[in-house]
């Protein structure tokens, strides 16, 4: 980890009007490698309108994301994720299946 990779964590305030929708999810990430590009990759998804909350883990490569499923969808989260990268940083996200098969 370099001074130039350090990144804030941030949160956001959400009002649950469409609590019928939300859904929770998990994504395997790679390419984090340390607790810095786990806040970017946190702070891309949160900062979308239809993340409600997400936390990231550069320890287990896990993302666990809860949405509104009106307002996002999985393969925009997964993109998320892809955008949250940089010229030194490359993320990759899959959708988690149990049995370690994506």
């Amino acid at each position: 980890m370099d001074d130039k990779c350090h990144v804030i964590l941030f949160d956001k305030e959400v009002v649950l009007e469409e609590t019928d929708q939300v859904q929770a999810i998990t994504l395997q990430i790679t390419g984090m490698g340390c607790i810095h590009c786990a806040n970017r990759v946190h702070n891309s998804l949160v900062d979308h309108l239809g993340v409600v909350k997400a936390e990231v883990s550069h320890m287990t490569g896990a993302a666990e994301v809860i949405y509104i499923s009106a307002k996002v969808d999985v393969p925009r989260l997964i993109n998320i994720v892809a955008e949250a990268g940089d010229i030194r940083h490359t993320y990759k996200a899959t959708l988690f299946q149990e049995g370690g098969a994506s």
